[in-house]
């Protein structure tokens, strides 16, 4: 079967919903990244009953080197490329701390009206990013290309710096990173956090 029409065949029974939460974490940025622990998914997968394999050739080695920016657009949407990279690497075993359907990535969910646990099971089929791409958009709520882009304009341009429950974390990341809280994105404290990850492994 024809990746595309694997992802036609791939229905879920339901796609609520998903609230932008983010709760307390032992990990640096609330979320995103985890322990390997627990987390190799080498090998073979079952979707629905039908065995499937991500080759770990396709997925991005997190444990060398960051996902994509939060910024890099999909089919007008932020943060896609970054979910994928995570995901992918979530299913081969060499997402190192980084974390698939964190609050981050529900961000894209919540706004779609997807289920991570869905899209993981369209990543395991081997789908491309156009694949993924054109499987988002035809699941959850409908959106129009002027709805999608005016949701990554305002999720590009989030701080958690006036949000009550996120500020004194946010303020703690952005200092520990040499950024300026009242002045950094989101996507600000993402990308300096990977590149000081990064900066740390190849030292």
């Amino acid at each position: 079967m024809s990746a595309p029409n694997r992802l036609r065949a791939f229905s879920p029974a339901s796609c609520n919903p998903i609230g932008d939460t983010m709760s307390a974490s032992k990990t640096r940025n609330r979320g995103e990244k985890v322990s390997r622990a627990g987390c190799d998914l080498r090998g073979e997968k079952f979707v629905f009953g039908m065995s499937t394999t991500t080759s770990p050739l396709k997925a991005k080695d997190l444990i060398r080197e960051a996902p994509r920016s939060p910024r890099e657009r999909i089919e007008g949407y932020v943060l896609m490329a970054r979910m994928i990279d995570k995901g992918r690497a979530t299913l081969a075993g060499i997402n190192g701390e980084f974390h698939f359907d964190c609050p981050v990535d529900n961000l894209l969910f919540s706004f779609k009206g997807l289920k991570g646990d869905d899209v993981r099971q369209v990543l395991a089929t081997g789908a491309s990013d156009d694949e993924v791409a054109e499987w988002i958009n035809g699941h959850g709520t409908p959106k129009t290309k002027q709805e999608i882009e005016e949701w990554s304009r305002r999720t590009e341009q989030l701080s958690y710096f006036n949000v009550a429950d996120k500020k004194e974390w946010f303020i703690g990341e952005c200092r520990r990173l040499g950024l300026d809280p009242a002045r950094s994105t989101l996507f600000d404290y993402l990308e300096a956090d990977d590149r000081d990850t990064f900066k740390q492994v190849s030292s």
